[in-house]
């Protein structure tokens, strides 16, 4: 069976490594992939924080990869889909709608991998979003394309526990693990015609949009446990939370929270020292600051003498 993969990610490179180049009824026919810095359909360009070079990699394994900064019309797929003609296209890390006149046009179909268990966290940064939304488990669903967004049927799925102290790095790195297991399971099932296609309940569906950097800036009138789960689902190798001391820009890479001590006082915001760490003040409980950088600073551990105890953090609109 030959595969083409679309993707532009480290998820969709290790998936290809260890996964599909490692699948003896799998021919990899081609990658179609992008810049770092892609064109999207609304809004302005996106940064791809997990974006990986294909090249080398295709170089050193035999296949062709084909860069291009869109707009992936239908007729920019069919251009490379001609010349590739494989029998599957997988999805692994793409970040445009496939036309379903290319989906109908392969004769296996399209499929993708999806983090989460669809019906559920259908759309944009599924983990992310699990991870904000303080869930206990996420996982991964390979299915196939159809018109709607991530509405097709289901071949496999497999659950991830997400523990307390995970982020969204640890988790990331979970689904890359199973999912490459899923494909060496699936794949010679599909090559041979003989994998499960259940279709998917829409009445149980959730659906989460496209995170931008902005997207970021700490609420601080939130509890300290809801900001803790903020702060590691967004930390790197994503942009991170972020709020503004003194209008200069603080990413948050890492917190603990705890209950507010009864000696501390202070608005949701307000700088405090608990046993000489810095902390902030919640709308429930404190924040404790772990890793921490100003955005002129290389190092995540800018001293806790910085920080005046009183002082706000905040919106940079809110410190005018």
């Amino acid at each position: 069976m030959k595969v083409v993969v679309l993707s532009s990610t480290q998820f969709g490179y290790e998936c290809i490594e260890n996964g599909i180049l490692k699948t003896p009824e799998v021919i990899l026919g081609g990658v179609l992939t992008t810049p770092r810095d892609i064109a999207f359909s609304r809004g302005k360009p996106l940064h791809v924080s997990t974006h990986a070079d294909f090249l080398k990699l295709g170089a050193r394994c035999g296949f062709e990869v084909v860069e291009s900064g869109g707009p992936f019309t239908s007729e920019i797929y069919r251009q490379h889909l001609n010349r590739w003609q494989p029998d599957l296209v997988l999805v692994l890390g793409w970040y445009y709608i496939v036309p379903t006149l290319i989906i109908k046009s392969v004769p296996f179909g399209c499929m993708a991998i999806h983090a989460s268990l669809l019906p559920k966290y259908r759309g944009m940064a599924p983990i992310t979003w699990a991870i904000i939304n303080g869930e206990k488990e996420t996982g991964v669903s390979l299915f196939y394309l159809e018109k709607g967004v991530d509405t097709g049927d289901i071949v496999a799925q497999k659950g991830i526990v997400i523990e307390r102290a995970d982020t969204v790095g640890s988790v990331y790195a979970q689904v890359t693990d199973v999912s490459i297991k899923i494909l060496k399971e699936y794949l010679p099932l599909i090559a041979r015609d003989e994998a499960p296609r259940i279709p998917q309940d829409h009445d149980r569906a959730t659906i989460f949009p496209r995170r931008n950097p902005e997207d970021g800036l700490i609420d601080w009138t939130r509890s300290a446990q809801q900001l803790y789960d903020f702060i590691r689902a967004q930390t790197r190798p994503y942009p991170g939370a972020f709020s503004y001391y003194e209008k200069r820009k603080l990413h948050i890479w890492s917190a603990t929270s705890i209950a507010r001590p009864i000696d501390i006082e202070g608005n949701p915001g307000s700088i405090v020292k608990v046993n000489g760490k810095p902390g902030v003040v919640t709308g429930e409980g404190v924040l404790l600051l772990k890793k921490y950088q100003f955005d002129t600073e290389e190092t995540s551990f800018t001293p806790a003498d910085q920080f005046e105890s009183g002082k706000m953090l905040g919106d940079v609109s809110a410190q005018e």
